[in-house]
């Protein structure tokens, strides 16, 4: 399930959510309510952060990545708000 629909961004960005199994991407942008922001940059989302979808939940909910050598779950309504650009992009 892809929802890159979810946010308002560039075309040139994915979000978190839209990572393929195994898929490495790079943060570029936290697009996020001022506390769930801060949550997400004290947790390593900073621009140019490498992070790899690892696994996913056998309902597709929630989303563990890593991020810093650290594992790392998220909803998939918050890594929608988590904007990266992938290394084929």
């Amino acid at each position: 399930m892809h929802c890159t629909s979810l946010v308002n961004h560039d075309d040139r960005c994915l979000s978190l959510c839209d990572l393929e199994l195994r898929q490495k991407g790079y943060v570029q942008r936290v697009n996020a309510s001022s506390a769930l922001k801060k949550r997400l940059l004290e947790m390593g989302f900073v621009k140019g952060e490498e992070i790899v979808l690892d696994k996913i939940a056998p309902l597709g909910d929630p989303l563990d990545f890593i991020i810093k050598g650290y594992h790392i779950s998220l909803r998939r309504d918050e890594a929608a708000l988590v904007l990266i650009d992938t290394p084929d992009s």
